[in-house]
């Protein structure tokens, strides 16, 4: 079973009992796990009457509701307010007779509760975030409205949330009612970091995490907290098919308000925030007339990957993407040991060494045509890319909203489940700097193969670091090959920019 269908069945509380026809609706079985009172369990309420359970006002409408199922031998449907704590729950329920059919006696009541106040609950978070989302449009005040809807009209103290930047420390976003229970927190641990706050533990593991309870010097962060009166508190992931918006942190004075389901309730919102968020963000992108910046995480399932975790090294930078015939070349950062790198993608499966014997970028070039090389033949541009034992991320940068939606189609089809962020508003490109079109989309493969094995060998350096024949040994062609290659490339650059 999923864990969508649990959160649905979950989100459908019902307790089905039998009761005797006896006048006092005595409890004869209880079929399933609704919790009637904190204290007990509900197949301890058979034998007793109903009196013994609810309150006056529910026991009357109830037993009001089995007399007349029984007289009439029909389903009878009523509503009643039960207390749990200092609250009052409303439930509904039907009655019916049983067993029910012609020339049958009935003997008992069946009766089907169901928990109305919690329904109600999570219909309510879900109108709230499209709500909210009809109503902003800039990020920074839709996030502060999802942290304005779950703490107003409800006994939460307060919320915020928060991501990570472009260096990995966890940043706030949002608050209402969180600023001064921040300010502290920061005080306390230093850096906000370093704190074991519930919203930065998420942040750190993309896992929910709940504190039940708070208690005094627990953890480093429970000094803020209790100065603050917290007692709970309940930190969720904000994602929608791999994309990743950071996490929702929600903090309340009442532990007892936080029974079960309203965790599940608070999961469902966060769900919704997810989904808004990312209809928010692709609208924008979709619809913005100057670049956008995606950062794309793509976790294992890279030829990078693996070739990092053959060289020992922690990380692996990029320098640039280049298409070929038939694979993609990636140049490297010229850093560490150019041997042991070479060797390492000898060992790799579907990599081998490109280049890596001369003075230039070293570089490894994937027998296959990687997502990547599509991206560059739509025109856009590779930022950054770093490569880990564990994951490659990419900073792209791309010109318009048609080239968004392909970029997240190209994505989405070749890696499973990559993350992908959008930042909104505008990207980190130089403003001065026109995006006429990248050079992937100007150039042949082979062409653009040439020219960036050109560069990055130093043909182009004033102290010329290879000649056309060594560059041509390099790349194992013929010389006249790379010759009328760059030429035709360097006459589709001059003409792409100077008509």
């Amino acid at each position: 079973m999923t864990d969508r269908r649990r959160r649905l069945l979950r989100a459908l509380p019902i307790l089905v009992t039998t009761h005797a026809d006896d006048g006092a609706g005595t409890y004869t079985g209880v079929y399933t796990g609704l919790q009637v009172k904190s204290h007990e369990s509900p197949k301890e309420l058979v034998g007793k009457p109903l009196a013994d359970v609810l309150n006056p006002e529910a026991t009357e409408i109830l037993l009001d509701s089995f007399r007349a199922a029984l007289e009439t031998g029909t389903r009878q449907y009523v509503e009643f307010p039960v207390q749990f704590a200092d609250e009052t729950f409303w439930r509904g329920s039907y009655a019916v007779p049983f067993p029910n059919g012609p020339g049958s006696e009935p003997e008992e009541v069946i009766a089907a509760g169901f928990d109305l106040t919690r329904h109600d609950e999570r219909e309510r978070a879900l109108y709230d975030v499209f709500d909210a989302l009809e109503a902003h449009s800039d990020r920074r005040d839709l996030e502060r409205a999802f942290c304005e809807r779950v703490v107003e009209g409800r006994r939460y103290e307060m919320a915020w949330i928060g991501t990570t930047d472009r260096s990995g420390a966890p940043t706030v976003r949002a608050s209402v009612r969180a600023d001064d229970y921040l300010a502290d927190l920061r005080d306390a641990v230093g850096e906000f970091a370093d704190a074991d706050d519930p919203g930065v533990r998420a942040l750190r593991s993309a896992e929910p995490v709940t504190v039940g309870s708070i208690e005094p010097g627990d953890r480093d962060w429970t000094t803020a907290a209790t100065a603050h009166d917290l007692q709970a508190a309940v930190a969720l992931p904000l994602v929608h098919e791999g994309v990743d918006h950071g996490v929702l942190a929600v903090y309340l004075t009442d532990a007892e308000y936080l029974v079960p389901w309203r965790e599940t309730v608070l999961a469902d919102y966060a769900d919704a925030v997810g989904y808004a968020l990312s209809a928010a963000m692709w609208q924008w992108a979709l619809a913005a007339d100057s670049a956008a910046t995606l950062s794309v995480e793509i976790t294992g399932e890279h030829p990078l990957v693996a070739l990092c975790d053959a060289t020992g090294r922690a990380a692996l930078d990029v320098a640039s993407v280049v298409p070929r015939p038939g694979g993609t070349v990636y140049y490297l950062r010229a850093d560490g040991n150019r041997n042991a790198l070479e060797t390492a993608a000898e060992r790799c499966d579907g990599i081998e060494p490109y280049g890596v014997r001369t003075e230039g970028n070293p570089a490894v070039v994937a027998e296959s045509e990687m997502p990547e090389q599509r991206l560059v033949r739509l025109g856009t541009r590779v930022r950054s890319f770093r490569v880990t034992p564990r994951a490659a991320t990419m900073g792209l940068t791309i010109p318009g909203s048609e080239t968004a939606r392909n970029v997240r189609r190209v994505l989405q089809e070749g890696y499973p489940n990559p993350t992908i962020t959008v930042q909104w508003g505008n990207c980190d490109a130089d403003a001065d700097e026109p995006f006429t079109g990248d050079v992937g989309t100007v150039l042949t493969d082979r062409q653009y193969e040439m020219l960036e094995a050109a560069y990055r060998h130093g043909y182009f350096d004033r102290d010329r670091k290879c000649n056309l024949s060594e560059l041509a040994d390099e790349l194992d062609l013929s010389r006249w090959t790379v010759s009328e290659h760059l030429r035709l490339a360097q006459r589709r650059l001059c003409s792409h920019l100077l008509d």
